[in-house]
């Protein structure tokens, strides 16, 4: 290619943002799993599924000693959205007390165990 060419290309591109990548919810899930995995020591996961009910969260996370808890989680992609049924099983949950903790990017997957991590230290 020509340097006339390659300066044509440059300037036909400036001011155009670079395509964004979209993010599946399976590689959330995926980072998610390698989270735990690293953690192995502390905590385990597993998938939740429940027969005949719609809208369960995707994984349950459970916390050794000294936190002792169990923690659903729902993975979306980063612009994706809780469908109705999922909503509403949630919602439902929180009026046991339960929260369901929706993860859409890996940042948000690294924060809740930051949070976590935190937690197990100070207990």
């Amino acid at each position: 290619m020509s340097d006339d060419a390659v300066a044509q290309a440059a300037k036909a591109n400036e001011g155009v943002a670079p395509k964004k990548r979209y993010v599946r919810e399976k590689t959330v899930e995926n980072y998610l799993r390698e989270q735990v995995e690293k953690r192995k020591d502390r905590c385990m996961m597993e998938k939740h599924v429940s027969p005949g009910r719609n809208g369960v969260p995707d994984d349950l996370i459970t916390w050794g000693h000294p936190l002792c808890m169990m923690e659903l989680i729902e993975t979306k992609a980063p612009l994706g959205k809780r469908k109705v049924h999922q909503t509403r099983d949630h919602e439902r949950r929180a009026k046991y007390g339960v929260k369901v903790h929706t993860l859409y990017t890996r940042a948000d997957v690294d924060e809740y165990f930051a949070t976590m991590d935190r937690l197990m230290v100070l207990v």
